[in-house]
């Protein structure tokens, strides 16, 4: 995590080979979260197409529409990211997704979140 070289080589080779594993199976979620998961870190329409896929592809994982709802925030599409977001927010169970949707829409203006705060995380 200290060598900076070594951690965007990394995140390189990752991404070579999840957009490998999704050629294999363009209808497995995964490949296409974990690649989101090993970007930069910057949001650009790229990244937010794949996570729309993944979110296709696998509706019912809440993390993945989160995070392509703060994608979407970011790239301030407040719109789609609405439309994204609410069913999970509104969901009645709770779950740290639900939180998570519902402090997004609460956000009024964007322009003070920074990269970090939307950052693209697939742990």
């Amino acid at each position: 995590r200290d060598n900076a070289d070594q951690q965007k080589a990394l995140r390189t080779s990752a991404r070579q080979w999840f957009g490998k594993a999704h050629q294999a199976d363009a209808n497995d979620f995964r490949p296409l979260y974990h690649f989101a998961g090993a970007s930069d870190g910057g949001i650009n329409q790229n990244l937010i197409n794949v996570l729309l896929l993944a979110h296709n592809l696998a509706p019912q994982v809440e993390d993945i529409t989160v995070r392509a709802g703060q994608a979407l925030l970011f790239s301030r599409q407040f719109d789609k990211a609405r439309q994204l977001l609410l069913p999970i927010a509104n969901d009645p169970h709770g779950s740290d997704a639900r939180d998570r949707a519902r402090e997004l829409l609460q956000t009024k203006d964007i322009a003070g979140l920074s990269a970090p705060d939307l950052e693209i995380d697939a742990d």
